[in-house]
């Protein structure tokens, strides 16, 4: 008899999304960096369907990655809520709302622009960094909740 063979693995796809979804956006010209370097990258916003408040989260890798900053100076959130850096969680938080509990944002733009340090002790390899929206506290004035699609961007550390 033969030895059974085992179907060859595929490589997991990135979920796809449907262009015209409300989603969000990260941005960043920085994909591969090297130990010490700081980089930018913007969130924003697009095909934003109405909202009066947002929430996100952004996990930060702690082995590979310093938070430096957070720039709100060009948010298209009338009024901020609780943002910041969580030492505890290793992560950044936003919480941003429109200018009225009675009329939608519906502006698509920049929410927040993050400085990260690549630490001077981190690995060299792939890392991602991701935007995970908090659907429960993502509503509009009618208080029903809207879903965006959160994002990622992928960084390369090298030697």
């Amino acid at each position: 008899t033969e030895a059974p063979t085992e179907e060859p693995t595929e490589e997991p796809t990135e979920e796809i999304i449907d262009p015209t979804a409300p989603q969000v956006v990260i941005d960043s010209t920085a994909t591969e960096l090297i130990a010490g370097q700081e980089f930018t990258f913007t969130v924003a916003i697009a095909n934003n369907p109405g909202i009066f408040s947002f929430t996100f989260e952004i996990p930060i890798d702690t082995e590979v990655f310093e938070f430096i900053s957070a720039d709100t100076s060009e948010t298209i959130c009338s009024m901020l809520g609780i943002c910041g850096y969580d030492e505890t969680t290793s992560s950044y938080k936003f919480n941003g709302y429109g200018e009225s509990p009675f009329e939608n944002l519906t502006d698509d733009g920049i929410i927040v622009t993050v400085t990260l340090k690549v630490k001077d002790s981190a690995v060299a390899g792939k890392y991602s960094i991701s935007i995970n929206p908090d659907d429960k506290n993502i509503i509009n004035v009618d208080s029903q909740k809207v879903a965006f699609a959160g994002a990622k961007i992928k960084i390369s550390v090298t030697e």
